[in-house]
């Protein structure tokens, strides 16, 4: 899926999970931000995707957010429909079973930085969110819940450590973040690329 609208950089969030109301509560949790347009939306077989902008504050970030199953004939499928992406949230709901969580989370790939998101249908205990965080964090994920601390917020920033300044593109290999065409023509990105790599712009 490509938007129409110019952008600095793109880059795909995958968001996973064996529950489907977990995964869309953060989908959707994104989409709400003041900050962004949705540019584009397909669904097929229960994979959807959505393209957004969002403005970083002068900054436009293209967002394709893929919602994808991890549960029954979409686990096999799971690692492939992620490939390319930059950061990796998996909802999980907060009363699951830690078996649930761990399902999901076996879908993530060592290369992408990846963000629990605590979910929850029902009021969760204090309990339920100490044991989902303990679990989030004994595998180094960054982990948050849901209604209380902003998704979109924290894959903004993740994403942003991985852009170098100036965006040089050399630096940008292996992290599937896309040079948009309002980087492309700009002068000191250009003089980056001259500098880097010998080349013209």
């Amino acid at each position: 899926m490509d938007g129409d609208a110019d952008y600095h950089f793109g880059f795909q969030v995958s968001v996973l999970g064996t529950d489907t109301a977990s995964r869309r509560r953060v989908v959707d949790s994104v989409l709400r931000s003041k900050h962004v347009t949705v540019l584009e939306r397909a669904s097929a077989d229960e994979v959807s995707q959505v393209v957004a902008l969002y403005d970083d504050a002068g900054t436009l970030l293209q967002i394709e957010l893929v919602e994808v199953p991890t549960e029954g004939r979409h686990a096999s499928a799971a690692k492939y429909l992620c490939q390319g992406s930059t950061v990796m949230v998996v909802a999980i709901e907060a009363s699951a079973p830690v078996s649930d969580w761990e399902a999901a989370a076996s879908h993530c790939s060592s290369d992408c930085a990846v963000i629990v998101a605590i979910t929850s249908s029902n009021a969760p205990t204090e309990t339920m969110i100490s044991e989902a965080r303990h679990w989030a964090q004994s595998r180094s994920f960054q982990c948050l819940q849901l209604g209380f601390e902003d998704v979109l917020t924290v894959v903004v920033a993740t994403a942003a450590e991985l852009i170098p300044n100036p965006p040089d593109p050399s630096a940008l290999v292996g992290t599937h973040i896309r040079l948009g065409a309002l980087v492309e023509s700009d002068e000191v990105f250009r003089e980056a690329l001259v500098v880097n790599t010998g080349l013209e712009a």
